[in-house]
């Protein structure tokens, strides 16, 4: 998958991190409720899949010198085509993030609809397992 270096200071206002995300590699599908996310290419190649205004969702393929925003309720994913490194900087964490997990076809006809996975609820849906997960701890869009 890669790494993720933070780079501010914890007690800061905001989180800063260098994303590392290898090549080939996706991170898991996202939704933050309170949560925005900045994102800048440094090098390499990488792509944002992100919900459009009809809650479709498409790719964009991040341009070098471009800033990429998420809004409070919109899934997104990062991808990387190449090796790439990318800067991320968000509000803190607060409120709730739900990440969806690619699951295999066996896998998936093997488990029930619902189950208890630690102290998270993962739903499978679609063959996708939605998993919420409680945090406590600027815009371009399409």
């Amino acid at each position: 998958m890669g790494y993720e270096l933070h780079w501010v200071r914890e007690d800061a206002p905001y989180i800063g991190k260098v994303l590392h995300i290898n090549a080939g590699a996706r991170l898991s599908l996202q939704v933050h409720d309170a949560k925005q996310e900045s994102w800048f290419i440094m090098n390499g190649h990488a792509a944002v899949m992100w919900e459009n205004k009809h809650g479709e969702l498409i790719e964009t393929e991040l341009q070098p010198g471009v800033g990429y925003s998420t809004k409070a309720g919109q899934k997104h994913r990062l991808k990387g085509i190449t090796g790439a490194d990318i800067l991320e900087v968000s509000t803190p964490e607060q409120g709730t993030t739900w990440r969806w997990t690619m699951i295999m076809p066996a896998a998936r006809n093997a488990r029930a609809d619902a189950r208890s996975v630690g102290k998270y609820k993962c739903k499978v849906l679609g063959g996708w397992a939605s998993q919420r997960t409680p945090t406590t701890s600027p815009s371009f869009s399409p």
